[in-house]
């Protein structure tokens, strides 16, 4: 919480928070925490580095961002990731032979689910959906995913957008909406038609949290 704070003070405009499962990597739970983090800044988009589309249900995806998009007015983008640490996946009732198909059903899905407003659909992973609505709808219909995160504030300054990402030994993997480096990954990406607008610069923060 200290480094995002930092990072607003800094002028960075991204603070990005990995997920992990074992200790004594942080956090287990990243939406709590990047609700926080907007409740105690004003400009900073929050995003995620990344968001297992694996191990999490879609659904509970859906909402949960939804639910962090309203409530820090929109700064909020996500990156999705497959994992390939085995251990998580049967903590969640899967398993890592069957990480891209998963991978894939759940990120179709995801994408359902934030563009049409009543969804029947049937898988292979989980059990199906009829007549379903996830809540809260996106804000202003825009799914809080990469190149749709709003900042609360105009920028009034001329440099590029920058990023500041606290993990342990993890990377943002999937679609990012700025460049951001930082030590080795444990997930992989999720493929996406997002690309990162050239001569964008980024600054990346490696924090052991514990």
């Amino acid at each position: 919480m200290t480094i995002a704070k930092h990072a607003e003070e800094a002028g960075l405009d991204v603070f990005a928070l990995g997920e992990h499962h074992n200790p004594p990597f942080w956090s287990s739970s990243p939406t709590t925490a990047l609700a926080y983090v907007a409740a105690q800044t004003e400009r900073l988009i929050v995003s995620t580095a990344t968001t297992l589309i694996t191990t999490n249900d879609p659904v509970k995806i859906a909402e949960d961002y939804a639910m962090l998009q309203h409530l820090a007015g929109g700064r909020v983008d996500l990156m999705l990731g497959r994992g390939n640490t085995g251990p998580v996946y049967p903590w969640f009732g899967q398993d890592i032979r069957q990480g891209l198909p998963l991978a894939i059903e759940n990120y179709a899905l995801l994408h359902k689910l934030w563009r049409e407003d009543v969804v029947d659909w049937e898988g292979k992973f989980r059990t199906p959906l009829s007549g379903f609505t996830s809540t809260p709808r996106p804000l202003d219909g825009v799914a809080p995913s990469s190149g749709t995160a709003r900042s609360a504030r105009p920028r009034s300054r001329s440099r590029p957008p920058t990023t500041a990402t606290a993990s342990s030994r993890t990377t943002s993997s999937g679609p990012p909406s700025t460049t951001s480096a930082s030590s080795p990954s444990t997930a992989s990406a999720t493929p996406t038609t997002a690309t990162a607008p050239p001569n964008r610069r980024s600054w990346a923060w490696a924090a052991r949290c514990s």
